[in-house]
């Protein structure tokens, strides 16, 4: 009834089928090579630190309530309650204000917020510090939260940290801190 044809069309057929799914995948790879393009253009790459305005050596004038003079070094722990950087960062406050204090180095909450919301916010996520100040009292600018600094006791700036920190700069931070790990 039926025959087989004298020539098999199996093999161009998956050659076809081969070419096909060879051509598809270069088509998925170009697709995402552009897309990955377009986006490194318009959203160029995060470094890991932003950069601080307060850089080492740059001073902050203690105008009112920072009491630099009440330690040899003071670290001033910018944060806001509305900053989500900020909130992510609390387990390693905890960690860090405790070291900060066994190494001698008073801890200083700066806030451009109402500051008793700011003790509250501190307070309700366990970082017990020395004092709260404003940072419009004292002339601090405050250009991202969260933003430690570490100050000599003249104010001058020994260190500083923006942004959520990685492990790396956190080890950083218990470092110049003088704490051990």
């Amino acid at each position: 009834m039926f025959h087989e044809p004298a020539v098999s069309f199996a093999p161009r057929k998956e050659a076809g089928m081969r070419f096909r799914r060879i051509s598809d995948a270069a088509l998925a790879l170009a697709c995402a090579l552009i897309i990955l393009h377009v986006g490194l253009q318009r959203y160029p790459r995060i470094p890991d630190q932003p950069t601080s305005v307060y850089q080492p050596g740059s001073i902050i004038e203690d105008k009112a309530d920072l009491g630099l003079g009440k330690a040899r070094r003071t670290l001033l722990m910018l944060t806001a309650s509305t900053c989500h950087f900020c909130t992510a960062s609390m387990p390693f406050y905890r960690k860090m204000v405790p070291a900060a204090k066994q190494a001698d180095v008073r801890v200083v909450g700066v806030t451009t917020e109402d500051l008793s919301a700011n003790q509250a916010y501190l307070a309700f996520n366990g970082i017990e510090i020395d004092a709260v100040a404003s940072a419009a009292q004292n002339n601090i600018s405050v250009h991202g939260t969260p933003t430690l600094l570490l100050l000599r006791n003249d104010g001058r700036v020994i260190a500083s940290w923006q942004g959520k920190l990685s492990a790396r700069q956190e080890e950083d931070v218990l470092s110049a801190l003088g704490a051990a790990k």
